[in-house]
């Protein structure tokens, strides 16, 4: 598929999901997916994974610097909850449906301690979901110091949970 072919077949399909109401969003995850399964894909993420990596880092740092220590303080006791109940509910529900499929124990556990992380696309959705009211959201999460220090802790910590359990087996 050449570049001018697969062009016009995106802005086609760019255009239709404009018609549909999907969101820009949804759109661009869809169009990552699509290219994902191409050549131009494989060809893509060659040259873009240099400046990938540079906005990944820069992304990690910047969250960390808007986190306000003094509100931090304030709020360490709902926030350390937060992230541990996000974790262990995420890695419940995960657990379940893996066991649901017949798998062992070990397999079970390993993943859904990899899928216990939440990134800053759920706060896409979060925030998509409430402006459409499918969800009620307090006042507490919409307070971007409380999402900034919750999407840092969970990208940090699930991390070396889920190396300690690798370890354990």
């Amino acid at each position: 598929m050449n570049f001018i072919s697969w062009h016009q077949w995106h802005s086609a399909y760019l255009l239709l999901g404009d018609k549909l109401g999907l969101s820009l969003e949804l759109d661009s995850f869809a169009t990552g997916v699509m290219i994902s399964t191409t050549d131009l894909g494989q060809h893509t993420l060659e040259q873009v994974e240099p400046i990938r990596n540079f906005f990944a880092a820069l992304f990690l740092a910047s969250i960390g610097m808007l986190i306000h220590v003094h509100f931090l303080w304030n709020h360490v006791d709902i926030l350390l909850a937060v992230v541990i109940l996000v974790i262990i509910i995420k890695t419940i529900v995960t657990i379940s449906v893996v066991k649901g499929f017949g798998y062992n124990n070990k397999t079970s556990l390993l993943v859904g301690m990899s899928l216990a992380q939440i990134k800053e696309f759920a706060f896409v959705l979060l925030n998509r979901a409430s402006n459409i009211h499918l969800v009620k959201v307090c006042a507490s999460f919409r307070d971007k110091h409380f999402s900034y220090f919750v999407v840092h802790m969970l990208m940090k910590t699930v991390k070396f949970i889920f190396l300690y359990f690798r370890k354990q087996f």
